[in-house]
């Protein structure tokens, strides 16, 4: 699938001696909902500024859809919305007149009406208020209405729940799937709440030291870097099993081939089997061993 590649892109900052990124081989499919992972000075937002054309002098090649370039070959501003670390706020204006004022710069028709539309749809009413009189989570709502406001076929986003309550993030990650099943947006969102990451993305990558370490669905990271699962299965009658409990629980690297041979010994010695439930290890527990190098 089509999309933005890194290949084997590096970069240090001027006057540093360590890289920032080195050798990434990264590619976000178009129309995913991708998360870049890592802990904090792993590299993600030095890739998210080498993408956006904001650092210059890095070395390798990225390749972007051609539909998204200017006449320069680098990301066109146009193409993308982008909330990344600490956006400027502008305490004097209100929030219409500060959205406003962005959404000028895309010649977007009927601004005032989409301005409406997305406020709506995050719950911002506080429209005629002053930037600097807002909550740290009702300024995070603007910085995502910012993003959005022109339709862009990419949007950036870094920690998008910050400072939200539990159902203004509902609200911000409905969106970001609305705009990607219903325009084909792709989005790289960096974030350390990983059950949020977990349920909404498609696509993960996993930044540690500058370098990349996995790449690809969360399936396919799981295969390549296999994780106990816990098994429990609950039984009625106990048969000649000498089971003192009426669970059995283990730990196995592949349930569907191991379940069916405990289930036929069980059944075998007399046992009746009402359930088996597996809890496989999730994104939190796969992220803690690719970061603390347990896995390479």
């Amino acid at each position: 699938m089509a999309g933005i590649a890194f290949e084997s892109v590096s970069y240090a900052y001027p006057g540093r001696k360590n890289n920032a990124l080195s050798g990434v081989d990264l590619v976000v499919p178009e129309s995913s909902i991708f998360a870049l992972l890592g802990p904090n000075g792993a590299g993600k937002t030095t890739l998210l500024r080498v993408l956006c054309g904001r650092l210059a002098g890095y070395t390798g090649q990225l390749h972007i859809p051609m539909p998204w370039l200017n006449s320069q070959g680098i990301l066109d501003a146009r193409s993308y919305g982008v909330l990344i670390e600490n956006p400027g706020v502008y305490g004097r204006l209100t929030v219409l007149e500060y959205l406003e004022f962005f959404g000028k710069f895309y010649a977007i028709p009927d601004l005032k009406q989409r301005i409406k539309i997305l406020a709506e749809r995050v719950k911002l009413s506080e429209l005629h208020r002053k930037m600097s009189a807002l909550s740290l989570g009702t300024r995070q709502k603007v910085q995502i209405v910012r993003a959005l406001l022109h339709k862009p076929p990419l949007v950036l986003l870094d920690e998008p729940a910050s400072n939200l309550d539990p159902i203004a993030r509902d609200e911000v990650w409905n969106l970001v799937r609305e705009y990607n099943q219903q325009y084909g947006c792709t989005f790289i969102i960096c974030s350390h709440v990983l059950t949020d990451l977990e349920q909404h993305c498609t696509h993960l990558g996993f930044l540690r030291n500058s370098e990349l370490i996995a790449n690809g669905t969360l399936d396919a990271i799981r295969a390549q870097y296999p994780m106990q699962s816990k098994v429990t299965i609950r039984l009625g009658s106990l048969g000649n099993t000498g089971l003192t409990s009426h669970e059995l629980e283990y730990d196995c690297a592949d349930p569907a081939k191991e379940n069916p041979r405990r289930i036929q010994q069980l059944v075998e010695q007399g046992a009746d089997v009402i359930e088996v439930n597996v809890a496989r290890q999730g994104l939190s527990d796969l992220y803690r061993r690719l970061v603390q190098g347990d896995f390479v």
